[in-house]
């Protein structure tokens, strides 16, 4: 097994040492180096540490062209694998991507982006995206990559309803474009299932999910997408299963332990549906905060329902009211968890809505128990 960049990279900058890291990332190795470019040439060093005992087990030093790059990266990966005893088949990790090393720059600079999940970085990573491919149009990665990027506009921009479907547009075509021209990528077919989750097209969705769950190993990066489908639908089984791999995969992914926490309380598992709330959490992800809001209100407890809401707000822009509301904050989550048990509370608490497409509608919809509201926002 081997952790995700991303989750390694989420590790930096916070001065640990080798057995702290390795105990964070829950692993037996660790691989620390560095690359510096003079010009057209490039100098990659690296060290393979076993951190049961704080030793090196190898190191080199690889000077190269630049243009030899992918070489660089077969012959380093070949070295370590040889060092761990790890039989691979054939002499090549993977094809080479582009031949086109400014491309390809472009493509690690605007994949970082997404390690800060805001607006701004979207849009930037996209510039940088757009430019690999004007270099290289048959850049697989690029294009699936540019896919990712409209899931993440319309996650973290304020979009209206014809520039979401725009967006889930452009998002097909991208990664349709990438399974083109490399059919084994399996982020792009990953997209194209997200996206039809979007529409609610359910069957099209599956096709997709499920393909990339026969397909990939196991790795978060393709599991949210699938759980949230497997919960959606009611597979509780195959959605806890491929969450649980997830997280062991990658023990800090609070995305992937909000999600299983949901779909454990789906399957009535509500004792493991906690403890992976309270890990998603305890990790910083603040819509956590919902589904543990209705497990309260599932358990008859108003008053944390409330206060798990109330932190939430605090948090992150999850609820908004109609404009020239005089509720406040606290005044507008009490009415919305006393509607849950009070029915003759529910109609107040609709008239403070924003308008019919706020996402407060659905979430409050799911809160409130109020079926023909939920299915309106989704119709």
């Amino acid at each position: 097994d081997v952790t995700s960049r991303t989750t390694a990279f989420s590790l930096k900058g916070e001065g640990l040492s080798i057995p702290e890291i390795a105990e964070r990332l829950q692993v037996n190795y660790v691989l620390e180096g560095s690359v510096r470019s003079d010009g057209d040439f490039v100098r990659v060093t690296a060290q393979l540490i076993d951190v049961a005992n704080d030793t090196h087990l190898w190191s080199d030093t690889f000077d190269r062209e630049l243009k030899g790059i992918f070489a660089i990266q077969d012959e380093i990966s070949l070295a370590i694998a040889d060092v761990l005893r790890v039989e691979l088949l054939g002499d090549q990790i993977g094809d080479i991507p582009t031949e086109n090393m400014e491309a390809y720059d472009l493509y690690l600079r605007a994949i970082r982006k997404f390690d800060v999940p805001n607006w701004e970085k979207t849009k930037e990573a996209q510039e940088l995206l757009n430019r690999a491919i004007e270099l290289d149009s048959e850049f697989a990665y690029a294009w699936a990559a540019l896919a990712g990027s409209y899931g993440s506009e319309i996650t973290y921009g304020e979009l209206d309803d014809s520039e979401i479907d725009q967006r889930l547009d452009l998002a097909i075509d991208a990664a349709q474009r990438a399974t083109l021209l490399d059919p084994t990528l399996l982020t792009a077919w990953s997209t194209m299932g997200w996206t039809n989750l979007q529409r609610l097209d359910w069957e099209q969705a599956k096709v997709f999910l499920e393909h990339v769950r026969g397909e990939a190993p196991v790795d978060s990066s393709y599991a949210d997408d699938g759980g949230i489908f497997y919960t959606a639908v009611g597979w509780f089984d195959d959605a806890t299963s491929v969450l649980e791999q997830a997280v062991e995969f990658d023990p800090e992914d609070s995305v992937s332990y909000s999600i299983l926490g949901r779909a454990y309380i789906s399957n009535g598992q509500m004792e493991k549906g906690l403890a992976a709330l309270e890990t998603s959490i305890g990790q910083g992800y603040a819509p956590a905060y919902i589904n543990m809001a209705i497990v309260h209100l599932m358990n008859g407890e108003p008053e944390s329902a409330k206060n798990a809401l109330k932190i939430l707000w605090s948090q992150a822009p999850m609820f908004t009211r109609a404009a020239g509301s005089t509720l406040t904050g606290s005044e507008y989550i009490d009415l919305m968890v006393d509607g849950y048990f009070d029915s003759g509370l529910r109609e107040e608490y609709t008239r403070y809505l924003p308008s019919v497409e706020s996402v407060s509608l659905i979430t409050g919809s799911m809160l409130l128990k109020n079926s023909e509201h939920l299915t309106s926002w989704l119709d």
